[in-house]
Formats: structure tokens, C-alpha cells, sequence
């Protein structure tokens, strides 16, 4: 300003708002502006950081009560900063972090965006490190296998059916099932997006994975696995799409897009008491197993 108007011959602008002025009228201005006000006003979530809710949230809300008479959104959910694995916040002089693209070109777009999604409770800052993306890369990994072993075990004309319970283990695991599909769709419904994510990784690794397949070994019921196996495809979508939708497309009864299904339904029947028969073989090899280290080490 000086070397254009010279020294004194200028001042600045008084008459200015702040950045947010305008940011604060975003949810209305922009649907009035494309005529899908009625429609989309006052929408159901607003998702952003923490550190703007004084800046951003309440002004959008103060901008909205004053210019339409309601507020621009029912519920507010805030995250907190990604920092790295001692806490410290992502910075660029400080070098604790690589760049997003390299990181999902190493350990898969999916394996991210699980690490980013398990493990954070909203509002707090939550740690990211290379050994957490690794750990939901082998996460991803496993959910292949077990496609592979359950693709291993039907013919090609394989349509799928929901299944009859015929062993404990079939009712045992279909209590598994119910039970994450109620956990899940509730934890998702409340935004408790960690908390659904890591119900359902445990039912893969832990209880599919770990038990149920090492028992379907010696006692197939092929469609148990399948339908099994969907029900995690359609669970884990959400958080892991890529990796879930190229499974899905591998299915060969498959027909449509994975992100165009429905939502599973707990509809298995299981009885409780055979159900806990296969728990207490569960206990017994496990404690036999210990049993076995135990004395090995003495």
C-alpha cells in the first residue's frame, strides 16, 4: 500500500466482518440458493472440530435462529486433532507424519480410515502411528482369507439362504451375529462410530476367524460361513468400502453394489442353550492350551 498510495495516504478498512461471517450463513445461504431449502432444512448432523465450536457451530446456529426461526442442525458431533503416537500434535516443521497419499498407497486407502475411525473418542485428540495403519492393514488382510476359505468351500452355482442351525457352534455364532448387528446399528445410530467399529472387528478376527472357522473344519456348514460372511461385508462397509466392496464383487451370486444392499437384520434363531454348549468347549480349550504352555515352560 505504501508503494503504490505513499506514506499517509491511505488507511485501512474499518468497515470488515471476520472470515466467519460468512461461514456462518452456509447452511441456509447455500439451500436457498439452489431451492433445496424445504427440503434439506434443518439437516440432522453437523460434524466438525472442536476447536471451531465457538467460531463456527454457535454462529451457524445464531445466523439460523435469527434469519429462518430454527436451528440449522439437530445434533453436533466434534473430534478432536490427530497427533502422533506420544501425543504431540501433526506438524510439518516437526516431521512426525507422512504425507496421506503415501501412507494408503503403502497399507491400503481402508487400513486408514480404520485407523482413524477405532480407537477415538469424540471430542479428544486421538494418536495415530504406523503400527496402528499396520495392524488394520493385517485387519484387512484377514477379512480377505476368510473370503478366500469361505470361496474355497462353495461351488460355483452357490446361492446364498438363510442358514439352519445344525451344530452348537452354527448357534453359538448366530448369537455372535444378532448380537453385533443390534450393538452395531445402535452405536451408529448415537455416533459412537469407535465403539461399532471395533465390535466389528472383533467379530471377524475373534469370533469368525479364530473359533468358528477352526470348528468349521471338521463340521461345514457352508451356509453359516456365507451367510456369516456377508453380514460382515455389509457391517464393515461403512468404515473399510474398498476393500469390502471388491470382496462383494467376487461373490459369484452377487449382483449389485455392495453401498446399494440393505442394512443385515438379526433374524437367526439361535438356542441359548446350545449356544453356551460351544462356549464351554471354547473355555475347556483354552484353559487346556494354558494348561499345556504352563506345564511346557515348568
Amino acid at each position: 500500500a505504501e508503494d503504490y498510495y505513499g506514506a499517509g495516504n491511505y488507511r485501512a478498512e474499518q468497515d470488515t466482518f471476520d472470515t466467519w461471517f460468512s461461514s456462518s450463513q452456509w447452511p441456509y445461504a447455500t439451500l436457498m440458493s439452489t431451492g433445496d431449502f424445504d427440503t434439506f432444512y434443518p439437516t440432522t448432523l453437523m460434524a466438525t472440530a472442536r476447536d471451531i465450536l465457538h467460531k463456527w457451530v454457535t454462529r451457524m446456529i445464531m445466523f439460523g435462529l435469527y434469519k429462518t426461526g430454527d436451528v440449522p442442525f439437530e445434533n453436533v458431533y466434534l473430534w478432536g486433532m490427530v497427533t502422533d503416537e506420544r501425543g504431540q500434535k501433526l506438524s510439518k516443521s516437526k516431521g512426525n507424519y507422512d504425507d496421506p497419499m503415501k501412507i494408503t498407497a503403502e497399507y491400503g486407502t481402508d487400513a486408514l480410515r480404520l485407523a482413524l475411525s477405532i480407537g477415538i473418542t469424540p471430542g479428544n485428540d486421538g494418536k495415530i502411528s504406523d503400527d496402528k495403519i499396520k495392524g488394520y492393514r493385517n485387519f484387512c488382510n484377514k477379512l480377505w482369507n476368510v473370503s478366500r476359505y469361505t470361496l474355497s468351500k462353495i461351488d460355483a452355482d452357490h446361492s446364498p439362504t438363510t442358514p439352519l442351525l445344525q451344530t452348537s457352534a452354527d448357534h453359538w455364532l448366530a448369537g455372535k451375529l444378532n448380537e453385533a448387528i443390534k450393538s452395531v446399528s445402535v452405536d451408529l445410530e448415537k455416533y459412537r462410530y469407535s465403539e461399532a467399529g471395533q465390535r466389528i472387528y472383533s467379530l471377524l478376527w475373534d469370533e469368525i476367524a479364530d473359533q468358528y472357522i477352526e470348528y468349521s473344519k471338521e463340521y461345514l456348514n457352508t451356509d453359516m460361513l456365507v451367510f456369516a460372511l456377508e453380514t460382515v461385508l455389509r457391517l464393515l462397509h461403512p468404515f473399510a468400502p474398498f476393500v469390502t466392496e471388491a470382496i462383494w464383487q467376487e461373490l459369484p451370486w452377487t449382483k449389485s453394489n455392495l453401498i446399494t444392499e440393505q442394512w443385515p437384520n438379526a433374524n437367526l434363531k439361535p438356542t441359548q442353550t446350545q449356544a453356551d454348549e460351544f462356549a464351554l468347549q471354547i473355555i475347556d480349550i483354552v484353559s487346556s492350551k494354558q494348561q499345556d504352555a504352563a506345564a511346557t515352560k515348568a
